[in-house]
């Protein structure tokens, strides 16, 4: 039952090019699987790749929302994700002080502070 799920899952996935967009996706692809509804990056990094470890993001390298081909896919952290959005420009304007904000360079705060 399983395999008919991974078979089914990538029926769905246009591969006619670089990017791998998850059939019926204009943004984030979502898909049910094993009783959830879950974005269809995740579900193709977890097929590909394994678990995804607590507190990471699937991230795209390719900035295509629907796109689910592994390759284009990476794991990160919500400031890599920030930073990616920031570097990338893709905030549809420049970041109002004009350079990503030296905050990202501080170590992250210890739990329960």
């Amino acid at each position: 039952m399983l395999a008919d799920s991974i078979r089914d899952f990538w029926s769905h996935v246009g591969r006619w090019g670089e990017c791998w967009p998850y059939s019926t996706a204009y943004a984030y692809g979502t898909v049910r699987w094993r009783g959830h509804q879950r974005a269809a990056h995740r579900v193709a990094w977890e097929l590909t790749y394994g678990p995804i470890p607590e507190g990471l993001l699937v991230l795209h390298r390719c900035d295509n929302r629907p796109c689910v081909n592994p390759a284009h896919l990476f794991l990160g952290t919500y400031r890599d994700n920030t930073r990616d959005y920031y570097e990338k420009a893709r905030t549809g304007t420049h970041h109002p002080f004009g350079e990503i904000p030296s905050f990202w360079e501080r170590p992250a705060p210890k739990p329960g502070r």
